[in-house]
């Protein structure tokens, strides 16, 4: 059942990633149409030796609209920052996880995920802070320690569960 829910969310996520992903691929194809009509139009406008007001208006619009372009593609890049945005979901996933083995009453596990989380974060930060070229193997590496970690409190957990 875990296992299903689990399939359930990962496919709900990339549904979600896809249909975001063509949403914004339709919006930079719209705004780059408005665009080269807009250039297209003040090159007519040139042509026919349209007064300058009018062709400042329509400067002032293609540059607004670059901008705006420039914007909705940036912002989508940051949003889908491949291997970084993996490991803050991850690390969500584990905030959660020791919240429950909190409210479980098994104070001792859920400190351990909490202090492999804040070991992860200083990790990410340290290589932010320090413009390292390749911080992801470092990062792997955690995600490995605490891949195993987890492993081992499932374990305890469910000797826990037998000894009560």
């Amino acid at each position: 059942r875990e296992h299903h829910e689990r399939e359930h969310h990962e496919r709900e996520h990339h549904e979600r990633e896809h249909h975001e992903r063509e949403h914004h691929e339709q919006e930079v194809m719209e705004l780059k149409e408005h665009l080269e009509k807009l250039q297209s139009e003040e090159r007519e406008l040139k042509e026919r030796g349209a007064e300058e007001e009018h062709l400042d208006d329509l400067r002032h619009e293609i540059e607004r609209v670059k901008r705006h372009l420039h914007e909705v593609i940036h912002a989508h890049r940051r949003d889908h920052q491949g291997p970084n945005g993996d490991i803050e979901r991850r690390l969500e996933h584990m905030r959660a996880a020791a919240e429950h083995l909190h409210h479980a009453g098994l104070h001792d596990v859920s400190n351990h995920v909490i202090e492999r989380i804040h070991a992860v974060e200083r990790e990410m930060h340290h290589h932010r802070d320090h413009h390292e070229d390749n911080p992801i193997h470092v990062i792997m590496r955690q995600l490995e320690e605490m891949r195993h970690e987890m492993g081992r409190m499932r374990e305890e957990i469910n000797d826990l569960r037998e000894n009560r």
